[in-house]
């Protein structure tokens, strides 16, 4: 535990994308809201959800005509509720009765930088992994839900991240390979 605690400790990892989804309870009419507000994008034939961009939140908002919402596009878990709190209000001013309900994180995104730079050929052998660098300078590979794209440099792009106390078992497996 202190040798995964020492190899942590030389590296430097930070979420950089939180995707929130929540219930409003109630059905909403999506052309009156692209209507009357600005920055939406609405075209039912090829999207059904209406992609909201408001330009005093930082995030970006899915809303569907069931009433689920997503919101993306912010760097924490407290700042994205909040935007996502934002855009509620601002769906319950156009008149509808919203209850913001059942709030839960859909997945993280976070890129952490290891101690040197990255074996990447050595690495893909011993974690199965798939290289081919005739088509993308990059390792990948899965872990449970997580999808890893390993850089020679030695960043590392995670995504799928439910918890990020999960992913650093396999970074510490990555900081083996740095030269």
């Amino acid at each position: 535990m202190t040798l995964l605690l020492c190899v942590l400790a030389r590296m430097d990892v930070r979420i950089t994308n939180v995707v929130l989804s929540a219930n409003l309870s109630c059905i909403l009419n999506l052309n009156d809201i692209a209507r009357y507000t600005s920055n939406v994008t609405y075209n039912r034939k090829k999207y059904s959800g209406l992609i909201w961009h408001h330009r005093h939140i930082k995030s970006k908002c899915f809303l569907f005509h069931t009433g689920r919402m997503m919101c993306m596009g912010n760097a924490g878990v407290n700042n994205a509720k909040k935007d996502l709190r934002m855009y509620a209000r601002l769906v319950s001013k156009m008149g509808y009765k919203v209850t913001l309900n059942i709030i839960n994180v859909v997945t993280k995104s976070a890129v952490a930088t290891l101690g040197g730079k990255l074996n990447v050929k050595d690495a893909s052998i011993t974690l199965n992994g798939l290289y081919e660098p005739e088509i993308f300078m990059a390792l990948m590979f899965r872990r449970k839900s997580v999808h890893f794209t390993c850089f020679a440099s030695g960043k590392v792009i995670m995504t799928g991240v439910k918890k990020l106390s999960s992913t650093f078992t396999v970074l510490a497996e990555l900081e083996m390979f740095t030269l």
